[in-house]
């Protein structure tokens, strides 16, 4: 009787285990996921406030001179919040924010 009672005692302490891990894991995603989240949502509103306003104080200039200037925003900006961006990811967001910003016009 005493050797079924460790026994059970140790399958219990093993699933709880396993329960408890999982939950982790899962907490862990969450947390991960809610942070690129916040990140994506900072990248979109700095990026359409640049652009918005690159596209009214250079209403006369060429479009990579319009470029350059938003991508020169949208880094101070980001970087007021400690927040990085690949080069890549910039071009990205920027082409995204004008093309947001046509279609608003458009309609």
């Amino acid at each position: 009787m005493e050797a079924l009672q460790e026994q059970l005692i140790a399958i219990v302490g093993t699933l709880l285990t396993v329960v408890v891990t999982y939950a982790v894991k899962q907490l862990k995603s969450f947390s991960d996921r809610k942070g690129i989240t916040e990140r994506l949502k900072q990248y979109e509103e700095s990026t359409r406030i640049a652009v918005k306003a690159v596209e009214e104080i250079y209403k006369n200039e060429d479009g990579p001179k319009k470029f350059e200037e938003a991508k020169k925003r949208v880094v101070r900006e980001l970087e007021q919040y400690s927040i990085e961006i690949s080069e890549d990811d910039l071009n990205y967001f920027i082409h995204a924010a004008v093309e947001g910003l046509r279609k608003g016009v458009a309609e």
